[in-house]
């Protein structure tokens, strides 16, 4: 008739063993039921024969329950206690013990009469039966044959009232009636119940009532939301519920209950579709609602044509617009737009006034519970692109902002701003501020697209104020009381303060060497007149020079230049090392693209800190439009060879730039960091030969080392002139090594570099010999022309050098010249100075040298002019060098 498999756990009480039954009906009278016998073939595995044989006798039409009794302190009355009153409508009961029966919910059953099968449920050699028809439950055989599963796992497991009754599906031996209200004074009451199940409604609150409906145009759902006030306070606004009777087809019925929460007596309460999108779109007015209800909530899914259904205890109890009725065209229609309820009447937005707008507040139709007086408007370059994941940021009403150290809440936006894959500032969520609480939802990163379009986790925030009535923006920092304060998807943070940014350094501090240099300045002074800005320091400067040539000359007063310009950069020659201070007003690189002419350029460094020069220019790279970037010493930045011997670029210098195309160079803020530079750092410091003179103009020489393998190795090299002057060194770096090749200083009354078309001499360190290099491009020998590029694709390496070779220059001179020479160790060098006739002038010096090239710097004032010879002793070795003194 039955077999059960009873959830069997509703207290600790029984045992996991009780619940298993089978059900039997006697057919007619039997005065030994040990003729008959049970089986259960589990998971059906085909017969195991008798495994239970029944005892006692029963009447016909006797109901029989065979039962297991598990090992819990009540097991013995599971059954009773289980059916309750229903458990007499069992004639006759046989408990079996712990063994049997043993199915599960898909287990077929055999009924035996003397050993042969008489009856079956289910296939006990077809495998378990589908579906688990009485797991946790039962099934029952009807009338015609049928079997009536009570459904898998509908026997409802409650510890406080586990029973036939409290069940999901009471078994069906048991007749209970009809369940529901029997209260004919109730709003629900049942005429057919003969059951209370205690559901009467005796009486309606009203308490909430429906206050607006929106329809704002935010895409397909972002705009969708519901406004009810409550009329009195609601300890559990459960008993609430609403429903959308979509294009009038009738009432759905209840489609979104609202959670067990408490509400106060006039509070305004927002279901919303999209929290994300209508808190921006709403601003500042977001705030006025004390309750907003969000989490994708399907059910708000109304158009501008629908109408809306507020339901108490399940019962209508009150309709915007008319359920049976399309709003399409209707008094009361409110496509994108909304409804509001004003002294019992319904007023309206009008039809579609929120369209193609980013704020309510840029609407004809602002909604009747926003601020009036809002007035302010943010950029377009504030507009905010809607991920799937954001933070929120709470604005109390008591925080502190300030502008310029000035207390204000009156008409500012609030933002945070993230940097874009294009290097750009993009916003991330805002807020309009007037002192009360207020909320921005900055945005996550979108994974699933390429485009950087939100922060990502962990991430600062970059902070903007926005002055609505001068229109001004304001680098601006943040400080939180409460929460993460980096971008934490689903983080709720609350902000102490907003206080604009410094506005940057007063004065800088400007080194500039002796000798040539470049400079530049991120200040802007009050006099910007070249004379002007390097009058404490005039008595040193030589010579200033801007990249087209244009001389600033203080021996002549001549000021060819005259006013620098932000973001360019100066040549300058000094006759010793000062430090120039520059007062006045800071330049804010992102606020001063620096522009640049096609060819040669000189520009400067607006930056507080220093960032890799790769990276600086990589928007000229790009495009295709820069062909080397130099500093003063002549190291460089060959984008076509992926080198970068300039490292960083640092503030107070300049920069020589040669581009294909007139551009543009904008430079990040000083809040956002270029990123780290994959170029490793090269510190181009020979030990073996010594540094050339730095003079205005260089040659670039390129050996390109993948071509070039006889140059593998620890090696250095160096660039001399016909009279063995050495014009420029370097270590050789693998794969790329560049360095600069100097031109001759025409400001000086000797030879210190090269002339144009001068061909260059090479000669090579490996750490052990000193030898002469032959190094050619396309074949031809290397003439020096300022501002060349020269690629070297040949190399041979010949002789050694005679390191007794000692160079002197100038030569002429007048008061100060130099003695290059070579030790092959550690010595003392004493050099003398003689007449013609041989006789004794005077020491020059006497000092110990290194291993390798050393240059020698020697000091010749008041001596008289004429020829003279230099006796230099080093290493065992006396050599003679004629000298000649010209004042």
């Amino acid at each position: 008739q039955g077999i059960l498999d009873l959830n069997g756990s509703g207290s600790d009480l029984y045992s996991g063993l009780d619940g298993k039954a089978i059900h039997l009906v006697a057919t007619a009278d039997i005065a030994d039921l040990s003729a008959f016998g049970l089986s259960v073939a589990n998971n059906g595995g085909g017969s195991d024969g008798v495994e239970y044989t029944l005892s006692g006798s029963a009447s016909a039409g006797d109901d029989i329950l065979v039962y297991r009794v598990g090992d819990g302190s009540s097991s013995s009355t599971f059954f009773a206690d289980y059916f309750g009153d229903c458990f007499s409508q069992f004639d006759v009961l046989i408990p079996t013990g712990l063994s049997f029966p043993d199915g599960n919910g898909d287990d077929p059953v055999e009924l035996f009469e003397n050993g042969v099968v008489i009856d079956f449920y289910g296939d006990v050699d077809g495998a378990a039966i589908n579906g688990d028809p009485y797991e946790d439950g039962w099934t029952y055989k009807l009338e015609d044959g049928t079997w009536l599963d009570g459904g898998e796992d509908c026997d409802v497991e409650s510890p406080e009232d586990y029973s036939v009754i409290s069940s999901g599906c009471p078994y069906p031996i048991c007749n209970f009636g009809t369940q529901g209200c029997t209260d004919q004074t109730a709003f629900n009451y049942n005429p057919e119940a003969t059951i209370d199940d205690g559901s009467c409604i005796l009486n309606l609150t009203n308490g909430l009532s429906l206050q607006g409906v929106l329809d704002f145009d935010l895409g397909s759902t972002g705009g969708k939301a519901i406004h009810l006030k409550a009329n009195t306070n609601i300890s559990d606004l459960s008993i609430f519920a609403i429903g959308t009777a979509n294009n009038g087809g009738g009432s759905d019925g209840p489609e979104f209950t609202f959670e067990s929460i408490s509400v106060s007596s006039g509070d305004e309460i927002l279901v919303v579709r999209d929290d994300s999108a209508m808190s921006i779109y709403m601003g500042s007015c977001y705030s006025e609602f004390d309750h907003i209800i969000h989490q994708n909530i399907s059910a708000i899914n109304q158009n501008g044509n629908d109408a809306i259904e507020l339901f108490e205890n399940g019962i209508i109890i009150e309709t915007f617009g008319d359920a049976n009725v399309d709003g399409t065209g209707e008094d009361w229609e409110y496509t994108d737009s909304w409804a509001y309820l004003v002294d019992s009447t319904w007023t309206y937005g009008g039809l579609n006034c929120t369209d193609s707008t980013n704020s309510i507040f840029e609407t004809s139709c602002v909604y009747p519970i926003c601020p009036q007086e809002e007035v302010c408007s943010v950029p377009n370059s504030w507009d905010v692109t809607v991920t799937a994941t954001n933070q929120t940021i709470i604005l109390p009403s008591n925080t502190l902002i300030s502008i310029d150290d000035q207390l204000t809440i009156d008409e500012i936006a609030i933002g945070l701003f993230f940097v874009n894959q294009i290097g750009e500032l993009q916003c991330a969520g805002y807020t309009y501020f007037s002192g009360e609480t207020s909320q921005i939802a900055a945005f996550g990163d979108d994974t699933t697209t390429d485009e950087i379009d939100g922060f990502q986790e962990g991430q600062e925030f970059t902070w903007l104020i926005y002055n609505c009535i001068s229109g001004e923006t304001y680098n601006a920092n943040g400080s939180f009381s409460n929460g993460p304060s980096v971008y934490t998807t689903n983080g709720i943070s609350y902000v102490n303060t907003v206080t604009t940014a410094p506005s940057g350094p007063e004065s800088q501090t400007v080194n500039l060497p002796n000798g040539w240099s470049m400079f530049s300045t991120y200040m802007i002074p009050e006099n910007t007149a070249l004379d002007q800005l390097l009058s404490s320091v005039v008595n040193e400067v030589i010579i200033a020079k801007d990249y087209l040539g244009a001389a600033y000359l203080p021996e002549f007063n001549f000021n060819g230049v005259g006013a620098i310009q932000v973001g360019q950069g100066y040549q300058i020659k000094m006759s010793s090392e000062q430090n120039l201070v520059v007062d006045g007003e800071y330049a804010f690189p992102e606020d001063n693209p620096i522009s640049f002419n096609s060819g040669w350029n000189m520009i400067g460094y607006l930056r507080i800190d220093a960032a890799p020069a790769d990276l600086v220019l990589a928007q000229l790279v790009d495009n295709n439009n820069l062909i080397i970037a130099k500093d003063f010493l002549g190291a460089a930045y060959l984008p076509e060879f992926n080198f970068n011997g300039i490292g960083d670029l640092n503030p107070g210098r300049g920069y020589q730039i040669k581009t294909n195309t007139d551009g543009i160079l904008e430079l990040l803020s000083n809040d956002i960091s270029y990123r780290v530079s994959s170029h490793k750092a090269l510190i181009n410091k020979t030990n073996f030969f010594t540094k050339p003179t730095i003079t205005d103009k260089n040659m670039t020489l390129v050996l390109n080392l993948n071509n070039l393998k006889k140059l593998s190795g620890n090696f250095e090299i160096a660039a001399f002139d016909k009279e063995n002057k050495i014009v420029g060194s370097s270590k050789i770096f693998f794969p790329i090594t560049v360095f600069p090749v100097w031109v001759d200083d025409v400001l000086n009354n000797f030879k210190d570099g090269l002339y144009n078309n001068e061909e260059i001499y090479f000669q090579i360190w490996n750490g052990k010999d000193l030898k002469k290099i032959n190094l050619t491009s396309n074949n031809e020998l290397i003439l020096f022309n300022t501002n060349d590029i020269v690629n070297i694709d040949g190399v041979e390496i010949s002789s050694k050098v005679n390191t007794d070779k000692i160079s002197i220059y100038p030569n002429p001179s007048s008061q100060f010249s130099s003695v290059e020479i070579y030790l092959n160790q550690s010595s003392i060098v004493e050099i003398d100075l003689y007449d013609m006739m041989g006789n004794f002038i005077r020491r020059i010096i006497s000092e110990e040298y290194g291993e390798g090239n050393n240059l020698i710097n020697i000091n010749i004032e008041n001596i008289p002019d004429g020829s003279y010879f230099l006796k230099i002793k080093h290493d065992q070795k006396i050599i003679n060098k004629h000298f000649k003194i010209i004042n």
